[in-house]
């Protein structure tokens, strides 16, 4: 467990949705005042004094990956099986640059074997990142629903079935297989 701090950091404030006081997500909290922080500190939702994100959690993250220097925040749900990148919306590819970008692929792989999956949260929309493609798989509030298979050609590749449970309404799952990188 790391022992960092905030600090001057506040993209939280920013980027997660807080039920708890109506505050959508990729929208300042409107108890948030900079140079200040949260003038409801002491007083704050449950949900914002149980949230810590990746970068305080791991020292293995370095200082480039601070939510305020990366531009998204990194935090686990649904039980730890996603890694969720939460991107600010002034700077939504903020993620694709490096090193963020290739980390993060690599990350996918290496999660796909257990059946965890890294993806990309926008405002609006979710973006499923695997080790040599992402794509588009629901909206920001959808329940997925996924499995994770290692492909029967002795590669180290993998097969995923997704389904946006809530979808709006949509029907349908995706099927994906992840591709060799082409060759340079």
């Amino acid at each position: 467990m790391s022992k960092r701090e905030c600090g001057s950091c506040s993209l939280c404030c920013k980027v997660l949705e807080v039920q708890a006081v109506f505050k959508a997500a990729g929208e300042w909290c409107r108890h948030f005042r900079a140079g200040t922080g949260c003038e409801v500190h002491k007083l704050r939702p449950k949900s914002c004094r149980d949230f810590s994100c990746l970068w305080l959690q791991e020292d293995w993250l370095g200082d480039e990956w601070k939510p305020s220097v990366a531009k998204f925040v990194m935090a686990w749900e649904y039980d730890g099986q996603v890694l969720a990148v939460m991107v600010d919306p002034k700077v939504p590819n903020a993620w694709r640059a490096e090193p963020y970008h290739t980390a993060l692929k690599m990350l996918a792989e290496r999660h796909m074997s257990e059946n965890r999956l890294v993806m990309v949260v926008e405002p609006k929309r979710r973006i499923l990142v695997l080790p040599d493609q992402e794509i588009v798989v629901g909206g920001r509030n959808d329940i997925f629903a996924w499995e994770v298979t290692r492909k029967g050609d002795g590669s180290n590749r993998f097969h995923v079935e997704f389904e946006a449970i809530t979808d709006g309404g949509k029907g349908g799952g995706m099927r994906f297989d992840d591709q060799p990188a082409p060759m340079q």
